[in-house]
C-alpha cells in the first residue's frame, strides 16, 4: 500500500535532520579541534607572560573563534541538503526546533573544547577528548542519545518530541553557559559555571533515559478538507497542498464504483509509512509516495486507494486474497493494470463471465471486504483457487 522506506526526496523533515548527521561523530572532531587550539593559544600566551596567564576571556576569544568556523561549516551542510530537498519538491515542514539543537550543539562542543584545552593545559587532552566522545557513540550507551542528530525510521508522518530535543540542546547550552561567563567579575563567572555545570548534568539524566524517544508518530487525520467533489482527504501538517489533487483523481473512480453498485468510501487518508495511524479502518487509503511530485496520480495508486481494505485486524489468508482479486478486476474495469500485485488466474477466469454474474460476486465480495470478513472468498462457478 506504502513505502515505508526513507526517501529523502520527499521530506523536509528528515533533509532538516540529515543536516545534522555529521555532527555524530563531527561533534568529537569540533571538540578536539577546539581543545587543541585552545592549548595552543594558552601556550603562546604562556610564553609571553611570565606570571599567571592574565584574562580569562581568553577562554571565550577560543571559543568565539572556533564556533564561527564550525557554524559556517554547518550552515553550508544545511544549505546543501534544504536545497536538496527544495529541487526535489519534499514535503512536510521544516523543522526549526532540530536546527536550533544543532547549532547550539555545534557552539556547545566548541564550547566544551576550549575550557578543556584551556585548563587542562595538557598535551594530549584534546585527543583524549575526541576519542572520550567517540567511545560514547560506539558504545551504544545510553549517552550516544544526546549525541544523536539523526533518525533510523522514515520521518515522514513523524514529528519531533519537543520535550527530548529542549532537554538535548540544555545539555550543550549548560556548557556553553560556563563559557560566557569567562567574560564577567570572579563571582559571577563562579557562579555561572555552578549553574552551566548543574543545567549540564542534570539535563543530561533525563536526555538519556532509556525509552526516551525524538520522534512520535503523527495522526495521519488531524487535519481534514472537505473537497469541492464531496470527497474528504486527510493527511498530517505540510500536506495540505496535496488534498486537490488526491480528490481530483479519486473522483471518477468513486463515481465509476457507484454506477456499478458499490459504495467505496468517501475519506480518504494520504498515508506516509506503516507508522501513520488511519483515523477509521474504513477509510481509503493513498500512498504519499503516489500523489507528490506528480500531475496526475497513477491509476492503480487510485484503484487501490479506493478498493483495499487497510483497517482490518491480523487478515487472514482469505481476505488478503479476497482483496487482490478485487484489485485485480477493478484494475482490469479500469483500464489499467499493476502486474504481479494480485493472482492474474482467477481474476482473468472471473472477468470472462457474463457482466451481471461478474458484478453480483464484486459487489457481495467488496462489501466482505470492507467489514473484514475472514472467511475465503466464495468463487462463483467457473473460477477456480
Amino acid at each position: 500500500m506504502s513505502d515505508p522506506s526513507p526517501r529523502f526526496r520527499f521530506e523536509w523533515p528528515w533533509a532538516t535532520t540529515l543536516a545534522g548527521e555529521w555532527l555524530v561523530f563531527g561533534g568529537a572532531v569540533v571538540a578536539g579541534v577546539t581543545a587543541w587550539e585552545a592549548w595552543l593559544t594558552r601556550r603562546r600566551l604562556d610564553a609571553f607572560h611570565t606570571g599567571p596567564s592574565r584574562g580569562s576571556a581568553n577562554v571565550f576569544a577560543v571559543w568565539a573563534g572556533a564556533a564561527t568556523w564550525w557554524t559556517l561549516l554547518h550552515t553550508l551542510f544545511l544549505a546543501v541538503h534544504l536545497t536538496a530537498a527544495f529541487v526535489s519538491h519534499a514535503i512536510g515542514p521544516v523543522e526549526p526546533l532540530i536546527i536550533a539543537v544543532q547549532y547550539i550543539a555545534v557552539w556547545g562542543f566548541c564550547a566544551l573544547g576550549a575550557l578543556v584545552g584551556w585548563y587542562t593545559r595538557w598535551v594530549f587532552a584534546a585527543p583524549l577528548l575526541t576519542l572520550a566522545l567517540v567511545a560514547v557513540v560506539l558504545s551504544g550507551a545510553e549517552a550516544q542519545r544526546i549525541m544523536w542528530f539523526t533518525s533510523a525510521s522514515s520521518l515522514l508522518g513523524w514529528r519531533p518530541v519537543t520535550s527530548s530535543y529542549t532537554l538535548q540542546a540544555a545539555v550543550y547550552a549548560g556548557v556553553l553557559v560556563v563559557v560566557l561567563g569567562q567574560l564577567l567579575s570572579t563571582a559571577l563567572r563562579r557562579g555561572l559555571l555552578v549553574a552551566g555545570l548543574v543545567l549540564s548534568l542534570c539535563t543530561a539524566v533525563p536526555a538519556a533515559a532509556s525509552g526516551r524517544s525524538y520522534w512520535k508518530p503523527a495522526v495521519a487525520a488531524d487535519d481534514c478538507a472537505r473537497q469541492a467533489n464531496g470527497l474528504t482527504v486527510c493527511a498530517g501538517d505540510g500536506f495540505e497542498p496535496l488534498y486537490a489533487r488526491v480528490a481530483s483523481g479519486l473522483a471518477p473512480v468513486v463515481r465509476r464504483m457507484r454506477a456499478l453498485g458499490i459504495e467505496p468510501p468517501t475519506t480518504y487518508v494520504i498515508a506516509a509509512g506503516e507508522s501513520v495511524r488511519i483515523p477509521d479502518p474504513h477509510d481509503g487509503v493513498i500512498s504519499v509516495d503516489a500523489v507528490n511530485g506528480r500531475t496526475h496520480v497513477p491509476p492503480a495508486a487510485l484503484v487501490m486507494a479506493a478498493t483495499i481494505q487497510t483497517g482490518c485486524a491480523h487478515p487472514t489468508s482469505g481476505q488478503v486474497e479476497r482483496q487482490a482479486v478485487l484489485y485485480g478486476w477493478f484494475l482490469r474495469e479500469f483500464g489499467t493494470d499493476a502486474p504481479g500485485r494480485y493472482p492474474p488466474q482467477p481474476v482473468q477466469q472471473l472477468r470472462a463471465l457474463d457482466t451481471a454474474a461478474q458484478r453480483a460476486w464484486v459487489q457481495d465480495a467488496y462489501t466482505q471486504a470492507w467489514a473484514c470478513d475472514p472467511a475465503a472468498p466464495d468463487y462463483p462457478n467457473g473460477v477456480t483457487r
